[in-house]
């Protein structure tokens, strides 16, 4: 499917998704780069797509490309910094790779650039700065 229909990057995400699923199953490097390329791929073809960066990401974070990781959610903010999932998911990365301090800047930051969060959001957010959380989802 991906060689008769190239443009169609459903195939490139599921290929991702089943690469990197057997990748931790197996604990085989070799299929999350096999991933990571796929995503990259789809990337190229969708630089617009949301959901891609956020896979991409968190498969960079796995493979310890953490800056790369960062890069690509501070690309998110950068379209449209009122959508909360990427500075809700760059936020939790800071967290997860040790950056505490940062994480709960990026919490702030999100506030004072108006960010809309889901419950799933508020739920990062509050987990990393309580008092920042105020309950405004969209």
């Amino acid at each position: 499917n991906r060689v008769l229909h190239p443009l169609d990057i459903r195939n490139q995400l599921h290929y991702a998704q089943l690469n990197e699923m057997a990748g931790q199953l197996l604990q085989r490097g070799d299929l999350l780069v096999g991933a990571e390329l796929a995503l990259q791929d789809a990337l190229e073809k969708s630089p617009r797509r949301q959901m891609i960066y956020y896979m991409l990401s968190s498969l960079k974070l796995q493979i310890s490309k953490n800056d790369e990781a960062v890069a690509l959610l501070k690309e998110t903010i950068s379209h449209d910094p009122t959508i909360g999932e990427g500075w809700w998911r760059l936020a939790l990365t800071y967290k997860e790779v040790g950056m505490k301090e940062v994480a709960e800047a990026t919490v702030r930051d999100a506030r004072a650039a108006g960010a809309k969060f889901d419950d799933h959001g508020l739920q990062v957010l509050n987990e990393i700065l309580p008092e920042a959380v105020t309950g405004t989802s969209s």
